[in-house]
């Protein structure tokens, strides 16, 4: 199913500048949220201007492909790489873009995914993701069949 994304409009835009954090920090750019929060009435004409072009074109601007990478401690702060966790830090106009891009393309593919896709889905989690597992294990076993599991360990990742 091919994805189409019409044009964003100041609804869409005035949504993600609601949703954007204000002390979410600035990404290689070093613009903060709270700015572009502050100065929304005033950027959204240009920055509309700037998205639309950028879905007409199929293009996304260079700069919002890079960020800045924090080193965050896993736990207890340590001594080794190995204990810290990298956090990409994007920048905000990317943020604000990709929010309003999410709206739209969710929409889209929400109705097409498989009932058992529980990851990156609203209302969806690992614990709903748990319950249908153990219900679908329990209506096996019930009809006494085999059921095998495979389980992973990701604490680290």
């Amino acid at each position: 199913m091919p994805i189409s994304v019409r044009q964003i409009d100041e609804s869409d835009f005035r949504l993600a500048i609601r949703r954007l954090k204000p002390r979410s920090g600035g990404g290689p750019d070093r613009i903060p949220a709270f700015l572009v929060k502050d100065c929304a009435p005033a950027l959204r004409s240009p920055l509309l201007f700037i998205f639309n072009l950028s879905l007409r074109q199929a293009k996304y601007p260079e700069q919002w492909k890079l960020s800045r990478v924090t080193p965050v401690p896993k736990g207890e702060p340590g001594k080794y790489v190995s204990a810290f966790r990298p956090i990409a830090v994007l920048s905000v106009l990317a943020k604000i873009f990709e929010t309003m891009l999410d709206f739209r393309i969710r929409n889209q593919v929400d109705n097409i995914l498989h009932e058992s896709q529980h990851g990156f889905r609203k209302n969806r989690s690992t614990t709903s993701n748990l319950i249908a597992h153990v219900d679908y294990v329990c209506a096996e076993m019930d009809s006494r069949k085999q059921v095998d599991a495979a389980y992973f360990d990701f604490r680290k990742a």
